[in-house]
């Protein structure tokens, strides 16, 4: 636990006081990949304003790598989308 912790205290700090922009070109993503480099705080203000992509990735999206635990936050907030 104490090594997760760490390592999201880390990548926090790596992004601290840049921009989604600057963070993505930092990002070595693969090729085909829509990689989206939000905060949790940038997160949570995109589901607030129903941002297109924040509820794309409510309902497709697939988590492949989780360095600041937002896992577990689009977990609470797909439970509480309506069902169809």
């Amino acid at each position: 636990m104490e090594r997760i912790i760490g390592r999201r205290l880390r990548a926090r700090e790596r992004i601290r006081g840049k921009n989604p922009l600057q963070r993505l070109l930092e990002i070595d993503s693969p090729p085909g990949y829509e990689v989206i480099p939000w905060t949790p705080e940038e997160l949570d203000k995109m589901i607030a304003k129903r941002n297109p992509l924040a509820l794309e990735l409510l309902q497709h999206g697939i988590i492949l790598r989780d360095d600041l635990g937002l896992r577990e936050k689009i977990e609470q907030y797909r439970r509480s989308l309506p069902t169809a």
